[in-house]
């Protein structure tokens, strides 16, 4: 393990406990599902929010089978099977970006007793009314969680969640930035935690140990120049860790780039707050969200575009969780869209299939080789 993610782990660790002793003091932790769900509201609602990605693995994904369809997403499965023995959470919020997951919603609150909100993120990206849909459905949020927290929503204190997520985001993209050089300085499983941390933790206890995070940057060696690869797909959680070993496994290749449901697209975009704050944001959300699910789903192929044009990778890995239609259905067209070598993964969280994925990446990163040498001698 590299020392910044063990620095990370630890950060993990403390943090997980302490959100327990916030718990049991009254305090409200939110557990989310879905990016449309601005984590800047939560807050400004007195609650504390928490991804739902970061403590998943194969053991809660098969605990959910006991529950739900086995032919149900990977992702379900482990969330579903984590809530029923996981009391961490005061409140959920769902999202209906996929029909899985609104169906996760009956589920959970069937078998556990934790509050919960069904959010109604709009599909439909080209009209006015589906823009109005979405401010509805932030505003009955903020009404959930207010009553909850018993804390009044002030435009004020968004304004000062905003700001301070805005720091985090900065400072993010600067790692970003290095994760791209020549050669990458930052791995991307080390940015996968690096992001994952920063959100668990939030602006201002991770910006705390921004510099001890930097110098981990500064002393490591790149003393070789690896395949860079840009990862799309599915949901990344903790569940992910040995897919993202294998894929950088002894330092031959590196995820330069990414384009998933938890990756970097979170923070591409500091938010501009010079006017009206609450609608600001929501714009910000409801324009950039790089969702499959949305119709028509643009900014999903635009984001990535850039991304391939700033990250210039070797070969794309995309990786769709097994039974996740969204992303699956739209594995074809990203194939064809680059002109780059591809490689189109479809797994869950177990590790029996370990020795047959890595079979495959390492054949693909020989045909990535076997090109780049046919195209220097040409």
């Amino acid at each position: 393990m590299s020392k910044l993610i063990d620095f990370l782990s630890k950060l993990n660790k403390n943090r997980r406990n302490e959100l327990r002793a916030l718990k049991n003091t009254g305090r409200i932790i939110t557990g989310y599902f879905c990016h449309y769900v601005p984590v800047e509201i939560i807050e400004a609602c007195g609650c504390i929010p928490v991804r739902i990605k970061d403590n998943l693995n194969d053991k809660y994904e098969t605990a959910g089978r006991k529950h739900i369809q086995r032919d149900s997403c990977s992702f379900c499965k482990a969330a579903l099977g984590s809530l029923v023995d996981n009391s961490e959470f005061t409140n959920l919020v769902y999202g209906t970006t996929c029909d899985q997951l609104r169906r996760l919603n009956e589920h959970i609150s069937e078998k556990t007793d934790i509050d919960s909100f069904l959010f109604h993120a709009p599909r439909t990206h080209d009209k006015n009314s589906t823009l109005n849909l979405y401010r509805d459905e932030i505003f009955l949020l903020i009404e959930k969680l207010t009553a909850r927290s018993k804390t009044e929503y002030r435009n004020e204190q968004l304004l000062e969640r905003v700001e301070e997520w805005n720091k985090l985001r900065s400072f993010v993209n600067e790692i970003q930035r290095q994760r791209i050089d020549q050669p990458p300085v930052v791995t991307g499983r080390e940015f996968f935690y690096l992001l994952s941390t920063a959100y668990f933790l939030g602006p201002e206890s991770f910006l705390k140990v921004s510099d001890e995070i930097m110098e981990f940057i500064k002393t490591k060696e790149t003393s070789r120049e690896p395949l860079r690869i840009f990862l799309a797909g599915s949901i990344i959680c903790t569940a992910d860790d040995h897919l993202l070993n294998i894929i950088e496994e002894q330092s031959r290749a590196v995820i330069v780039g990414d384009n998933t449901c938890t990756g970097s697209g979170w923070m591409n975009n500091p938010l501009q707050y010079k006017q009206n704050i609450f609608e600001n944001l929501l714009k910000n959300q409801f324009d950039n969200a790089q969702c499959p699910n949305k119709m028509p789903n643009d900014s999903l192929y635009e984001f990535t575009d850039k991304q391939i044009e700033k990250t210039k990778p070797d070969g794309i890995i995309y990786r769709s969780l097994k039974f996740c239609h969204p992303w699956n259905f739209e594995a074809k067209a990203f194939k064809n869209r680059y002109n780059i070598p591809f490689l189109h993964i479809d797994t869950d969280y177990s590790k029996a299939n370990i020795g047959q994925i890595k079979t495959r990446v390492h054949a693909f990163y020989e045909m990535i080789i076997a090109r780049k040498s046919e195209d220097r001698i040409k």
